[in-house]
């Protein structure tokens, strides 16, 4: 009785290992995918910048032009 006990409390302890391996896994996949994402917002947002900015500069030259 007492090793039947053992080995289900030897399964629970590798099961509380795998589900802490997981969500730690899950965490820092989370993390990451948080950082990728934000910096494809920052590029998207500075690519946006740069065609507005040379649109306007155009529209400026344009405007001075005789």
């Amino acid at each position: 009785m007492i090793e039947a006990v053992e080995s289900f409390a030897a399964r629970v302890a590798d099961q509380r290992h795998a589900a802490r391996w997981a969500a730690q896994a899950g965490i820092a996949f989370a993390h990451e995918k948080r950082r990728v994402d934000a910096e494809y917002a920052l590029a998207s947002v500075q690519g946006h910048a740069k065609t507005e900015l040379i649109n306007a500069l155009r529209n400026l030259v344009q405007q001075l032009r005789p």
